[in-house]
């Protein structure tokens, strides 16, 4: 499935890069907006990117208005923490922060007749994956309700 923001195909970007949050970028932020939060403007700053968008899991970035291509790092942990805090209270730590490249992950391969561990208990105990209230989503999340 290919991932497209606006008129823009997304790949997979095959460097690192590292970027500045300033307090100039934590200032002017939005909290829960993964396209004007203190990360994104900071990237927008760094690369003078048209479009950012920095989710918890994954970030993406088009260079120009009108491209027809952008690049998706993973965010690292670090980022992600940050944005958590940001988005609930409103704090983040000026300092440098990394993008990785974005490796796709091999789908898993479900064996016929075995059970996890996992589908066990959340058949007994009606576990559902834990959600973090009061942040912005993950990518994959975006477009729900």
């Amino acid at each position: 499935m290919v991932k497209r923001i606006g008129d823009a195909v997304l790949s997979n970007a095959n460097q690192s890069l590292r970027f500045r949050v300033t307090k100039t970028d934590i200032e002017n932020g939005q909290p829960n907006d993964p396209c004007a939060c203190a990360a994104a403007l900071a990237l927008k700053r760094t690369l003078r990117a048209h479009t950012v968008e920095v989710y918890r899991d994954v970030t993406y970035v088009i260079q120009k208005q009108g491209s027809k291509s952008g690049l998706k790092y993973h965010t690292s942990p670090q980022l992600r923490l940050e944005t958590v805090v940001f988005d609930r209270e409103g704090n983040f730590f000026p300092g440098e922060y990394d993008l990785y490249p974005y490796i796709n992950q091999p789908a898993k391969v479900k064996r016929q007749g075995s059970t996890s561990g996992t589908a066990t208990k959340r058949k007994v105990f009606g576990a559902v994956r834990h959600v973090i209230p009061n942040v912005r989503p993950t990518a994959s999340q975006r477009g729900r309700a």
